[in-house]
Order: structure tokens, then C-alpha cells, then sequence
């Protein structure tokens, strides 16, 4: 039963880390993301690496794979937040006059 719950975690835990995707997806669509946080992936993020220095730490292969792929996939969710975020308007002149 423990085998059987752990290979559901891991799996279930992939999936989730693949989840952000789905919102990367729509941006690069859209070629737009200014109505998505910056700060939802950069909190995951710490997270991610804290959880994966854990896994590394004990040994724990779920862990680390699972908290690896959230880490990469959290990575591309805020470049590709970066890469179409759109100048608002009037922040580009603040400070030229």
C-alpha cells in the first residue's frame, strides 16, 4: 500500500508541477502578461529550492524529482512572464523629465 501511495504522490506531484504550463500556455498566446503575478512563481520558487536541497539532503528520489521539475518549469513561468509583460503607460517617462 505504501508503494502504491508513493508512486500516486510522485505522479500527482509532476502534475502538478507541470500545472504552470497551462498558464504559460494562454501568455504566449495572448503575447501578453500583464494580468498574471510575478510574484505567485517567485514565492514557488524559493520553495522549490528549498524543498529540493531537502529531498537532496535525505535521499528522497519523489522529492527531488518532483521539486526538480516544479523548479524548471517555475523557471520558464517567469522568464515567460518577463519576456511579454508589457510597459504601463506612464512608467516609461517617470523620471526623464
Amino acid at each position: 500500500m505504501l508503494t502504491v501511495l508513493a508512486w500516486a504522490t510522485t505522479c500527482w506531484g509532476l502534475v502538478m508541477s507541470l500545472s504552470p504550463l497551462l498558464q504559460v500556455r494562454v501568455v504566449i498566446r495572448r503575447r501578453d502578461s500583464t494580468g498574471a503575478s510575478i510574484a505567485w512563481p517567485a514565492v514557488l520558487l524559493v520553495g522549490f529550492v528549498l524543498w529540493l536541497l531537502y529531498g537532496l539532503v535525505i535521499g528522497n528520489v519523489p522529492l527531488i524529482v518532483t521539486n526538480a521539475v516544479s523548479l524548471l518549469v517555475c523557471l520558464l513561468t517567469v522568464a515567460v512572464l518577463l519576456r511579454y509583460r508589457r510597459p504601463q503607460p506612464g512608467l516609461a517617462s517617470a523620471g526623464t523629465e
